[in-house]
């Protein structure tokens, strides 16, 4: 009896410890919050990459055209068309390339302030990752020096099992790795007619019985294997 008692106990123990293990590897895997911190970065560089890349070919052509307007007054003014019908082509050509530089202009000016708040965003959003960050890898190690001692005290208890499951009953042993697949209390004593187990009072009959018994007896409430304590 004593010995199927206290496989339970170093049972329980390893439950306790395999669970706390399979929390803490997790929490160290999990890096959930970087990764969305992360995807929040590309999202705000893709849009900024997109901004400056039309910003880009909005200067180019705001370039373009001033250089063209440039060489158009230049031929213009200088003398150098008299036709008076090609003189007014090329006014017309000038002021509608000034027109479409004017809107060149004014949707760059746009795109320059959907910029600034995009940068500042990706500024600040950059120094949270890099805090995160840090605090992932403090807490990284905190966490492994937790999961060493935990690692450790797996082992221990593993040797303790090994040595329990050869000093317990055959017979009780293998019933009580059948019930344990089910419920984590395979084994209660009867404290004042209690099932330890379950915490349910026996009923008198079935306690006098259990008293008496001396095959593998189990509690009618719960399944779980019952030693009588008087």
């Amino acid at each position: 009896m004593k010995s199927l008692i206290e496989l339970q106990s170093v049972d329980l123990l390893m439950d306790s410890c395999l669970k706390e293990i399979s929390f803490i590897e997790n929490e160290i895997n999990d890096n959930s919050r970087l990764v969305a911190i992360q995807t929040k970065i590309n999202q705000l560089q893709k849009n900024i990459d997109i901004l400056n890349k039309a910003l880009n070919q909005l200067n180019i052509s705001i370039e373009t055209n001033n250089s063209k307007i440039l060489s158009l007054e230049t031929r213009l003014y200088g003398g150098e068309i008299t036709n008076n019908k090609q003189s007014e082509a090329t006014a017309i050509e000038i002021d509608l390339l000034k027109s479409q530089t004017t809107e060149y202009e004014e949707k760059s000016l746009q795109c320059i302030i959907k910029l600034e708040p995009y940068e500042n965003e990706l500024k600040n959003t950059s120094l949270i990752f890099e805090s995160a960050k840090t605090e992932k890898n403090d807490s990284k190690k905190h966490l492994q020096i937790k999961l060493e001692n935990l690692y450790s005290k797996r082992n221990t208890l593993q040797q303790e099992q090994s040595y329990l499951l050869k000093t317990v009953d055959k017979a009780y042993l293998e019933k009580y790795l059948i019930i344990r697949k089910r419920k984590p209390n395979a084994v209660g004593l009867t404290e004042k007619g209690i099932c330890s187990a379950c915490n349910v009072k026996l009923p008198t009959g079935e306690l006098n019985l259990l008293k008496q018994s001396s095959t593998i007896s189990y509690c009618k409430t719960c399944g779980a294997i019952i030693f009588y304590i008087s």
